[in-house]
């Protein structure tokens, strides 16, 4: 990725032609859907053939950040869209929220991630979600997802949640941090989920767009 492009979405559909799978997403495809400020100088992208996160430079300006995802992905969790005036894949909005989630240090942490899925509640079919964290998300993953958008102010259906649920063991225990970010975590019943983020940084972010 090291060749150097004067138009990073011609770029992009350079590396589709080649046969590269990969799609806009994360906080780049949050910027798409309006949810969150698309990064000036920064592009973030799922892509199936590296294995491991990178960081690379276009132009002296523009930075392409890379999460190695699964090929399954790109199966139900990838559309083509017009970016830049130009058709790329990029995440759908289930996707979106569902990689965000686990990576919320993309959209400023937790303070960011709350106010973006705040927005992106009335655009996300909260029914192909359940059935995409069910299909291929961690259990803490499908946790953290439960507890966060219900705290965006989401509404889970009773079938939805059973969907989620469906293959969580009782014994396991699982944390929305680190487990070092309060020194009296509390703990949630409904998504079986410990909460060690400090208050304060759970309030959603203002001034986002």
């Amino acid at each position: 990725m090291g060749v150097a492009a004067s138009d990073i979405s011609a770029y992009l559909d350079g590396l589709r032609l080649r046969g590269i799978r990969f799609y806009l997403g994360f906080d780049t495809a949050a910027g798409h859907y309006g949810w969150y400020p698309e990064a000036h100088g920064r592009v973030t992208l799922g892509i199936q053939a590296l294995t491991r996160r990178s960081l690379r430079m276009l132009d002296d300006s523009t930075y392409i950040r890379t999460f190695q995802v699964a090929p399954s992905v790109f199966q139900d969790g990838v559309r083509p869209q017009t970016w830049r005036g130009v058709r790329l894949p990029i995440s759908t909005p289930e996707q979106t929220v569902f990689d965000l989630v686990r990576h919320p240090e993309l959209v400023d942490s937790y303070r960011g991630l709350l106010r973006v899925l705040q927005r992106a509640r009335d655009a996300t079919d909260i029914h192909r979600l359940a059935q995409l964290a069910a299909d291929h998300g961690s259990v803490r993953a499908q946790k953290r997802l439960g507890w966060l958008t219900e705290r965006a102010g989401w509404t889970w259906s009773d079938a939805d949640r059973t969907l989620v649920a469906a293959d969580w063991s009782p014994n396991h225990r699982a944390s929305l941090g680190d487990g070092h970010g309060q020194a009296d975590p509390r703990w949630d019943a409904r998504w079986r989920l410990i909460i060690d983020v400090p208050e304060g940084e759970l309030q959603p972010e203002l001034g986002i767009r």
